[in-house]
C-alpha cells in the first residue's frame, strides 16, 4: 500500500516511472545527466534516456514465516 501512495505521488509530480523493465547501462553524460539503457521485461524491447537522477528499486517478498504472526493474530 505504501509502495503506490508514494509511487501515485512521485508520478503526480513529474517522475517518470517505468515499470517491468530492467536496466542494463548507465552512463554518465557531460553535466549532471545520466543516459540509461534498459529492456522491458514484458516485450524484451531496449529502449534509452536521459535522466536528472535514477532511482532503482526492486520489489521483494517478506520474510515472515519465523515470526509466528497467526499467533499474534495477523494474517498475512
Amino acid at each position: 500500500q505504501m509502495a503506490s501512495l508514494v509511487t501515485e505521488h512521485m508520478a503526480g509530480h513529474g517522475t517518470r516511472i517505468l515499470r517491468g523493465c530492467a536496466p542494463e547501462k548507465v552512463e554518465k553524460l557531460p553535466g549532471q545527466q545520466l543516459r540509461v539503457t534498459w529492456v522491458d521485461l514484458t516485450s524484451d524491447r531496449k529502449d534509452a534516456g536521459t535522466f536528472d537522477t535514477v532511482l532503482w528499486a526492486i520489489g521483494r517478498v517478506p520474510e515472515t514465516a519465523s515470526l509466528n504472526l497467526e499467533k499474534a493474530g495477523v494474517h498475512t
